[in-house]
């Protein structure tokens, strides 16, 4: 995905698997009374 004329580069998909991974985290973490 090209946006801007900017490219991400490794540590750009990086940072944004790393955020990914820590929504995944907090939505399928288990919690009582949920």
């Amino acid at each position: 995905i090209i946006v801007d004329g900017f490219r991400p580069d490794g540590w750009d998909l990086a940072g944004a698997g790393i955020a990914l991974a820590g929504v995944a985290v907090l939505m399928y973490a288990p919690r009582g009374g949920a």
